[in-house]
């Protein structure tokens, strides 16, 4: 019988030791991909999703928690191309003039990270076909994904598209060809792996995972460096202060912003994040669309972070390129979003303002990577 991931851990922690918290992320994360249905759509039709929860009223959905065949037809979360296609639209028009305005010359990429089920990808390459097919001619679609799952809903959905989708997939952004970039990632970075810094008792440490009476638990390592540079507040003397850094998330974007700026294209990168951060951690997990505990379901919940997007920023334009931020928001609102929902059917142009509500989808941020 296949161990579980938490078996391997507690194997590979008994063997070795505590391990830091950015390799637990990357074995878990990577697990989930790959074996669970985070989406509603991978899971069973809508359908049976009606009539499952037409059959099962005795109980509250809020007070189950969601398992096997539960699971699949509600997934663990809903992103905003899952929830308006108006999201895809307005994305793909925008990459569609930036590649106007380079005079781009042919052929280019377009790419995304992360596409989930493909329904992104999808909207985006519909809107640009009907507003600028020459777009479409012009570009070769690559997507980078690791969950053989995902790539497989993305390959169903992309092969009933007009015009044909040809698309070439990758495991890693490093196998993306060179050229001029045209590029897009939505709750991509999220999902990258970070490192906790604890600064407690005077010194800086690191968060780990060990075992406790057999359990999995978080513990304090000793810091590996780069070690933060930041002036503890006098207030965080007798409370720890977190800082929270992801080398591969910087890594990821200076890949992005250096391609755009030695070949040309333009990027977006959608996630929810900060500027100024907390001092806390924002290391969170989803199984079934609630909170749930990080060191519990391994490779059953989605485990993410908030983005350091003052991080990001930097990384971006030491690269080379100018790097705009701004809230999905007024991203959004800027480029014809309630333009568009007047012409929609009043359920339709509800969904499309949940993508900008505050407290929500509006609050995400856009960082927008363009060589001028």
């Amino acid at each position: 019988m296949a161990q579980s991931l938490e078996e391997l851990l507690r194997r590979q922690i008994r063997r070795d030791g505590a391990i830091p918290l950015d390799h637990f992320l990357a074995f878990s994360t990577s697990h989930y991909y790959a074996t669970a249905e985070p989406f509603p759509s991978l899971g069973t039709s809508v359908e049976t999703s009606l009539e499952t929860s037409l059959e099962t009223t005795d109980t509250p959905q809020s007070e189950t928690e969601p398992s096997g065949q539960d699971r699949r037809v509600q997934g663990d979360f809903t992103t905003a191309p899952e929830t308006s296609q108006v999201f895809g639209e307005i994305l793909g028009l925008w990459l569609a003039d930036q590649w106007r305005k380079v005079h781009t010359p042919n052929p280019c990429l377009l790419a995304e990270a992360g596409a989930g089920t493909g329904r992104l990808f999808a909207d985006l390459w519909q809107a640009i076909a009907k507003a600028d097919a020459t777009f479409c001619a012009a570009v070769q679609p690559h997507l980078i994904e690791t969950s053989a799952t995902l790539r497989k809903a993305q390959e169903t959905r992309l092969a009933t598209l007009s015009p044909p989708v040809e698309a070439t997939w990758h495991e890693s952004l490093g196998t993306v060809p060179r050229g001029a970039l045209f590029f897009l990632a939505n709750e991509f970075l999220d999902a990258l792996p970070i490192r906790q810094y604890v600064f407690t008792q005077g010194k800086w440490h690191e968060r780990g995972v060990t075992l406790d009476q057999d359990k999995l638990a978080f513990c304090l390592l000793p810091a590996r460096p780069p070690v933060p540079v930041v002036a503890i507040d006098g207030k965080y003397r007798n409370t720890p202060f977190v800082v929270e850094l992801s080398p591969q998330r910087e890594a990821a974007v200076a890949l992005i912003a250096e391609q755009i700026a030695v070949h040309n294209g333009a990027a977006l990168l959608i996630d929810y994040g900060y500027e100024e951060a907390s001092g806390q951690s924002t290391l969170s997990a989803i199984r079934g669309h609630k909170p749930a505990e990080v060191l519990r379901h391994l490779g059953q919940t989605d485990l993410s972070s908030h983005v350091d997007f003052t991080a990001c920023q930097r990384v971006a334009e030491n690269a080379g390129v100018v790097a705009r931020l701004s809230t999905q928001r007024d991203f959004l609102r800027n480029h014809g979003l309630e333009q568009r929902a007047t012409a929609l059917p009043e359920p339709a142009a509800r969904a499309a303002g949940n993508l900008v509500e505050t407290n929500g989808l509006g609050d995400f941020r856009v960082l927008a990577l363009t060589r001028d």
